[in-house]
């Protein structure tokens, strides 16, 4: 009975995916982004100093980083003001690139943790709103190594709706089928993954202008949830 249930299971599975791949041929989407990030992301924000930030130590592991993420565009920068920091990062990755789940690979609970780090602690689908329009949900952690602590929020941007993290087992191969359940079988859409990390806490970040106007540009990728602005 158990292996009639698992070559059931594979059978879906890969039929689920020649599916895709007509799909992803047949009908591509259109992409939104239509400006390198460096140019949509301000380097001046009131009250901040800015500076690129690499995303390996080394050419040869910055190298590896780009090949192993794939992405087509991303941005690396730190915003600071004295002992305060703001460090954004910013992926992107063209329609029929790549998946959902494999972009959900690289979050700070994998990335981060697998690098030494500690998750103090984690929240998942928090409401923000910024200029009183609502942003669609963040993901949000607070990430320790040695005496350096780190405020944590993301998002993950699928198309015009969030890729959440509330789930266990999201390595499982059945958990493919809950990705097909929320987006369709059109998984490799336009996306986006944005991680912001600082030293101050989310309340803090809230209230600094300097925050608020980089936050609006970002937003302005595809954070603004009209749906719920319009509800």
């Amino acid at each position: 009975m158990l292996r009639v249930l698992i070559f059931t299971s594979i059978a879906a599975l890969l039929s689920l995916i020649l599916l895709q791949l007509i799909l992803n041929i047949f009908l591509q989407e259109q992409q939104t982004k239509t400006l390198p990030l460096s140019e949509l992301i301000p380097n001046n924000i009131p009250g901040w100093k800015s500076k690129e930030v690499p995303i390996a130590q080394t050419e040869e592991l910055r190298e590896r980083v780009v090949t192993f993420l794939n992405f087509d565009d991303h941005i690396s920068r730190s915003y600071t003001r004295g002992s305060d920091h703001i460090n954004i990062y910013i992926a992107y990755w063209l329609p029929g690139k790549t998946t959902p789940r494999l972009v959900g690979a690289h979050t700070p609970d994998t990335c981060w943790v697998q690098n030494g780090w500690t998750r103090e602690s984690r929240d998942h689908n928090i409401e923000r709103k910024l200029y009183d329009i609502p942003l669609k949900p963040l993901e949000y952690g607070t990430y320790k190594k040695e005496a350096v602590s780190e405020n944590v929020l993301f998002w993950h941007i699928v198309g015009d709706r969030t890729y959440t993290y509330d789930q266990t087992n999201l390595h499982n191969i059945y958990a493919v089928f809950k990705d097909i359940k929320t987006f369709g079988l059109r998984q490799k859409r336009e996306q986006f993954f944005i991680r912001i990390s600082s030293n101050l806490s989310l309340d803090e970040l809230w209230k600094d202008p300097g925050f608020e106007y980089l936050m609006n540009s970002i937003a302005e990728l595809g954070l603004y949830d009209v749906t719920a602005a319009s509800g």
